[in-house]
Parts: C-alpha cells; structure tokens; sequence
C-alpha cells in the first residue's frame, strides 16, 4: 500500500521521501480506488515524458548555441589568421 499511496503522491506533485499519514477516502472525483490508481499513473506517466521531452529540447537548444559559438570563434580565428597573413605577406 506504501508504493500505491507514493504514487499517488507523487501524482499530485508531492515528491517529498518523508512517511505522511495515509488517507484511505477516495477522492470524490474517483469512481474507485482503480480509478485513481490509473489517473496517478497516466498523470505520471506525462510528467515524465514532459521533463524527458523538455530536456531534449533543453539539450538541441544547448547544442545549437555551441555550435553557433564555435562557428562565430572559428570565423574569428580564420578573421584574425588572415589580417597576420596580409600583413606579413605586405612586408
């Protein structure tokens, strides 16, 4: 009953590890405790896949940005190869 009732816990946004006293009441908006069970585990179940999906875009926009700043430092670098080369190619 513990894992079920961290479930639904953890459903609710509560992701607290310490032990709170359980209420057995079903919630009005449930039918039964099966009900609930299978709300708590969708919720989730798309909490998860939110932070997955949102890390992902996290990390291509992180990636683009190095990218971006690689190739600003690259055309910096190659900028500044080519002023050394002119000018020691003038002398």
């Amino acid at each position: 009953m513990k894992t079920i009732y961290a479930l639904k816990l953890f459903s609710t946004g509560d992701f607290s590890e310490e032990e709170k006293e359980i209420d057995k009441t079903i919630p009005s908006e449930y039918k039964d405790e099966i009900e609930q069970i299978e709300k708590a585990t969708m919720n989730v179940k798309k909490q998860i896949r939110d932070t997955i999906i949102e890390t992902k875009n996290d990390s291509n926009m992180i990636s683009s940005s190095l990218k971006e700043l690689s190739d600003i430092n690259l055309d910096n670098y190659q900028w500044q190869i080519s002023i050394k080369f002119n000018n020691s190619s003038s002398v």
